[in-house]
C-alpha cells in the first residue's frame, strides 16, 4: 500500500497523539522530547523495520527470491540457498504420541496410570542417552518457568 506524504504525516499525528496517551505527556509537548520520553516507535521507524524484515524473509525462499526480484531488488548477488533437511531427518524432533483424554481431576486413578507410564518410558528415554525436553503454555505468578529433567 503506497502513502502519499499528506497520508503518512496523518497517521504519524495519530501516532504520536496515542503516544502523548500513553506516555501522559501534555498536547503542548515537544515532538522530540515526545519521543525521548514514551515507548512507541514511531511510525516510519516501524515500516522500515518491517520492510527490511520482508526482504531477508523473501531472501531465504526460493519462492521469495523471484517476488523480490519482481519488486525491483538485487537478488543475483544473495548467497545460494541450502537445499531444506529431508523429512526422514525430522521425524524424530515430535513423538506423535496423542495426549490422554479424561485427565481432570474427576479422573485420579486414570492420571495415576498415566504418570506411571510417562516415567516407565521417561527412564527408558533417560537410560538411552535421549534428551528430553518439555513445553509447558501454563502461566505462573511470576512470569514463566522452565524444567528440564
Amino acid at each position: 500500500m503506497r502513502l502519499n506524504a499528506t497520508q503518512c504525516l496523518q497517521l504519524e499525528r495519530i501516532n504520536r497523539k496515542a503516544m502523548r496517551l500513553v506516555a501522559g505527556l501534555p498536547q503542548y509537548c515537544p515532538v522530540v522530547d515526545l519521543h525521548a520520553c514514551s515507548k512507541v516507535n514511531a511510525l516510519q521507524y516501524v515500516a522500515e523495520q518491517q520492510s527490511q524484515t520482508q526482504r531477508v524473509r523473501l531472501s531465504t525462499t526460493v519462492a521469495g527470491r523471484p517476488i523480490l526480484r519482481a519488486l525491483g531488488y538485487d537478488v543475483d548477488n544473495l548467497e545460494p540457498l541450502s537445499s531444506p533437511a529431508p523429512p526422514w531427518e525430522l521425524i524424530d524432533l515430535v513423538d506423535g504420541i496423542p495426549l490422554p483424554k479424561n485427565m481432570s481431576s474427576a479422573n485420579p486413578q486414570r492420571r495415576k496410570a498415566a504418570a506411571k507410564r510417562h516415567m516407565k518410558m521417561s527412564q527408558k528415554l533417560s537410560l538411552e542417552g535421549t534428551v528430553q525436553l518439555y513445553t509447558d503454555a501454563a502461566p505462573f505468578q511470576n512470569g514463566a518457568a522452565i524444567a528440564l529433567p
